[in-house]
Protein backbone atom coordinates (compact mmCIF):
# COMPACT_ATOMS: atom_id res chain seq x y z
CA UNK A 1 0.00 0.00 0.00
CA UNK A 2 2.83 2.47 0.64
CA UNK A 3 4.61 2.00 -2.69
CA UNK A 4 0.70 2.56 -4.19
CA UNK A 5 0.29 5.87 -2.15
CA UNK A 6 3.72 7.08 -3.46
CA UNK A 7 2.61 6.40 -6.74
CA UNK A 8 -0.40 8.17 -5.66
CA UNK A 9 1.68 11.37 -4.49
CA UNK A 10 4.05 10.87 -7.30
CA UNK A 11 1.25 11.44 -9.62
CA UNK A 12 -0.29 14.28 -8.07
CA UNK A 13 3.12 16.08 -8.08
CA UNK A 14 3.54 15.26 -11.33
CA UNK A 15 0.47 16.60 -12.44
CA UNK A 16 0.73 19.37 -10.32
CA UNK A 17 4.21 20.19 -11.87
CA UNK A 18 2.50 20.02 -15.20
CA UNK A 19 0.03 22.71 -13.87
CA UNK A 20 2.94 24.71 -12.86
CA UNK A 21 4.29 24.27 -15.79
CA UNK A 22 1.34 25.37 -17.81
CA UNK A 23 0.13 28.34 -15.99
CA UNK A 24 4.40 29.66 -16.11
CA UNK A 25 4.16 29.16 -20.04
CA UNK A 26 0.92 30.81 -20.05
CA UNK A 27 1.92 33.92 -18.11
CA UNK A 28 4.95 33.90 -19.91
CA UNK A 29 3.09 34.17 -22.81
CA UNK A 30 0.70 36.86 -21.36
CA UNK A 31 3.39 38.97 -20.23
CA UNK A 32 5.29 38.89 -23.91
CA UNK A 33 1.65 39.94 -25.46
CA UNK A 34 1.35 43.10 -22.30
CA UNK A 35 4.82 44.11 -23.20
CA UNK A 36 4.34 43.88 -27.11
CA UNK A 37 1.32 46.09 -26.52
CA UNK A 38 2.94 48.78 -24.08
CA UNK A 39 6.10 48.80 -26.58
CA UNK A 40 3.62 49.55 -29.02
CA UNK A 41 1.82 52.08 -27.33
CA UNK A 42 5.23 53.42 -26.05
CA UNK A 43 6.38 53.87 -29.73
CA UNK A 44 2.92 55.51 -30.94
CA UNK A 45 3.33 57.92 -27.83
CA UNK A 46 7.08 59.33 -29.52
CA UNK A 47 6.09 59.23 -32.35
CA UNK A 48 2.85 61.53 -31.89
CA UNK A 49 5.66 63.61 -29.14
CA UNK A 50 8.14 64.00 -32.37
CA UNK A 51 5.67 64.95 -34.82
CA UNK A 52 4.04 67.37 -32.24
CA UNK A 53 7.47 69.00 -31.31
CA UNK A 54 8.18 69.14 -35.29
CA UNK A 55 4.99 70.94 -35.67
CA UNK A 56 5.41 74.02 -32.93
CA UNK A 57 9.02 74.56 -33.88
CA UNK A 58 7.59 75.00 -37.43
CA UNK A 59 5.38 77.05 -36.45
CA UNK A 60 7.62 78.86 -34.31
CA UNK A 61 9.92 78.99 -37.37
CA UNK A 62 7.27 80.73 -39.52
CA UNK A 63 6.27 82.96 -36.94
CA UNK A 64 10.33 84.10 -36.38
CA UNK A 65 10.49 84.53 -40.77
CA UNK A 66 7.24 86.76 -40.30
CA UNK A 67 8.45 88.88 -37.66
CA UNK A 68 11.74 89.37 -39.36
CA UNK A 69 9.98 89.75 -42.82
CA UNK A 70 8.07 92.49 -40.86
CA UNK A 71 11.22 94.33 -39.62
CA UNK A 72 12.76 94.26 -42.60
CA UNK A 73 9.64 95.65 -44.48
CA UNK A 74 10.12 98.05 -41.68
CA UNK A 75 13.40 98.93 -41.87
CA UNK A 76 13.26 99.66 -45.43
CA UNK A 77 10.33 101.69 -45.33
CA UNK A 78 12.37 103.79 -42.96
CA UNK A 79 15.45 104.02 -44.69
CA UNK A 80 13.17 104.90 -47.73
CA UNK A 81 11.48 108.05 -45.94
CA UNK A 82 14.84 108.70 -44.88
CA UNK A 83 16.32 108.97 -48.30
CA UNK A 84 13.04 110.91 -49.28
CA UNK A 85 13.37 113.63 -46.66
CA UNK A 86 17.31 113.66 -47.66
CA UNK A 87 16.37 114.33 -51.36
CA UNK A 88 13.88 116.93 -50.29
CA UNK A 89 16.33 118.83 -47.83
CA UNK A 90 19.36 118.70 -50.45
CA UNK A 91 16.80 119.66 -52.92
CA UNK A 92 15.26 122.84 -51.30
CA UNK A 93 18.94 123.26 -50.60
CA UNK A 94 20.23 123.57 -54.05
CA UNK A 95 16.90 125.89 -54.70
CA UNK A 96 18.15 128.23 -52.27
CA UNK A 97 21.13 127.92 -53.83
CA UNK A 98 20.24 129.41 -56.81
CA UNK A 99 20.72 132.98 -58.05
CA UNK A 100 17.75 134.59 -57.94
CA UNK A 101 16.88 134.60 -61.83
CA UNK A 102 18.07 130.93 -62.06
CA UNK A 103 15.06 130.31 -59.74
CA UNK A 104 12.59 132.25 -61.44
CA UNK A 105 13.67 130.75 -65.15
CA UNK A 106 13.20 126.81 -63.26
CA UNK A 107 10.15 128.01 -61.77
CA UNK A 108 8.74 129.28 -65.33
CA UNK A 109 10.00 126.07 -66.64
CA UNK A 110 8.47 124.05 -64.05
CA UNK A 111 4.88 126.18 -65.05
CA UNK A 112 2.56 125.14 -62.78
CA UNK A 113 -1.06 123.75 -64.45
CA UNK A 114 -3.23 127.23 -64.37
CA UNK A 115 -5.31 126.17 -61.94
CA UNK A 116 -2.70 125.57 -59.29
CA UNK A 117 -1.42 128.63 -57.36
CA UNK A 118 2.10 128.97 -57.26
CA UNK A 119 1.82 130.86 -54.54
CA UNK A 120 0.26 128.11 -52.28
CA UNK A 121 2.69 125.61 -53.62
CA UNK A 122 5.88 127.72 -52.75
CA UNK A 123 3.91 128.60 -49.25
CA UNK A 124 3.83 125.08 -48.20
CA UNK A 125 7.59 125.41 -48.20
CA UNK A 126 7.53 128.83 -46.14
CA UNK A 127 9.96 127.87 -43.97
CA UNK A 128 12.34 126.46 -45.48
CA UNK A 129 12.33 129.19 -48.02
CA UNK A 130 14.43 132.59 -47.81
CA UNK A 131 12.30 135.53 -47.39
CA UNK A 132 14.36 136.49 -50.63
CA UNK A 133 13.41 134.03 -52.53
CA UNK A 134 9.57 134.63 -52.00
CA UNK A 135 9.43 138.25 -52.10
CA UNK A 136 11.38 138.32 -55.55
CA UNK A 137 8.46 135.73 -56.87
CA UNK A 138 5.28 137.17 -55.77
CA UNK A 139 6.31 140.88 -55.45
Amino acid sequence: MTNELENIVELIRADAERECSEISAKASDDCKLIKAEYSKKEQEEYWKLVNDGTKVAQQRLDSLSNLATTESRKQMASMQQEMANEAFELAVKTLLDLADSDFAILLRKLSLPADTDAKSVVMQHKGKLNSKVISFLFD
